[in-house]
């Protein structure tokens, strides 16, 4: 039996187990063990048209129903307005990424430019952001956050020098580890949560994949892409987040010494990169009966978002590398406005492993 014939055989299963189910919370958590076994065959055998067309086709439709949500949640900080100080830092992320990578604006800024060295100092931004986003969670005082962003703005710079902080903080906290890191982290903090053991071993299922893929037998040798996800893969440079995957796992030993995307390492690394984004949404939309975040879209938000969403679909369909580059701030907005809730839910894990233990 072939290795997609086992895959579908789970699929199978799972699904059968789906139908047996009669709590809602537990069709939801079947649901995600069978959405996960779905999404892990696709990139299996798709790693990079499903990919593209995952980040194409739900992506702007994640970020624009959960920054609704997180909105209704007052986005997990003590105060509403706070919010404001992440869109100015996501303002200053991205702009310079646009105005530099734009066809129509990048003939005027070379790597000189002014703009050209802001990229690097966004990393910083991004670093201390994080910590700030921990600090409104844990504290109410203003004078907190603003010295916590200082101090951290201030290390950040100092460890620009240094390649490993360079690639986790850059490359990997706004990609890899929101899609993977925390989506774990949101789906234990349910289980734990709901007391839900299918929970638990969802979770558990999450952090196997990576596992699974590893021992795959992979052949690199005939592995064909079709044109346009291979100009749309290029152009908008994600070789450089399978480079820094690379890193992460020794498949490069030296600065600068790439490995070939299509190689077995290469087509691995893709196939994590793939199943990670694609899970990501589908566990969102998976979501709407548990947090209900359906409810809080009125019509007229509705027909916004609908509307946004075609937009969007209409410039991945003119230029994926133009699509990337328009809705790279609401790609980055939704992860930085994330920030409260995945530090809430670290809090809240912490919480209910203590109770676990007391009640033991």
């Amino acid at each position: 039996m072939s290795r997609f014939d086992h895959c579908l055989n789970g699929i199978f299963f799972t699904f059968k187990i789906m139908n047996l189910a009669t709590n809602q919370a537990l069709k939801v958590d079947t649901l995600n063990i069978f959405l996960m076994a779905v999404a892990l065959v696709a990139a299996i055998v798709f790693p990079f048209e499903l990919f593209i067309l995952a980040y194409a086709i739900l992506g702007p439709l994640h970020y624009l129903t959960e920054i609704n949500w997180l909105e209704k949640k007052s986005f997990f900080v003590p105060h509403k307005k706070m919010i404001w100080w992440f869109v100015i830092i996501t303002v200053i992320i991205t702009t310079p990424i646009l105005l530099t990578k734009l066809p129509q604006t990048k003939v005027y800024f070379d790597k000189e430019s002014l703009m050209s060295k802001m990229i690097l100092h966004s990393i910083p931004l991004l670093f201390a952001t994080f910590f700030t986003a921990i600090a409104m969670v844990m504290s109410k005082k203003w004078w907190v956050y603003l010295t916590c962003f200082i101090g951290f703005f201030i290390l950040g710079e100092l460890l620009l020098a240094y390649r490993p902080y360079l690639l986790i903080v850059g490359s990997l906290l706004p990609s890899l580890i929101h899609v993977f890191v925390f989506t774990f982290l949101f789906m234990l903090y349910g289980a734990l949560k709901g007391k839900s053991k299918l929970g638990l071993l969802g979770s558990f299922c999450l952090l196997l994949v990576p596992v699974i893929i590893i021992f795959l037998q992979v052949n690199p040798r005939g592995f064909d892409i079709a044109l346009y996800y291979k100009q749309a893969f290029d152009a908008s440079g994600f070789s450089n987040l399978n480079y820094s995957v690379g890193w992460v796992v020794g498949a490069m030993e030296q600065p600068g010494q790439y490995y070939p995307i299509i190689s077995e390492i290469g087509i691995k690394i893709q196939i994590f990169i793939a199943f990670a984004y694609t899970y990501h949404y589908l566990n969102w939309f998976s979501k709407t009966t548990v947090i209900g975040w359906h409810k809080s879209i009125s019509k007229k938000k509705l027909l916004v978002i609908l509307v946004f969403w075609i937009a969007s679909l209409l410039l991945y369909w003119y230029s994926f590398y133009v699509g990337f580059l328009l809705l790279l701030f609401l790609s980055y907005l939704h992860v930085i406005l994330e920030f409260p809730l995945n530090v809430t839910s670290i809090k809240e894990i912490g919480s209910q492993l203590l109770r676990l233990n007391k009640s033991s």
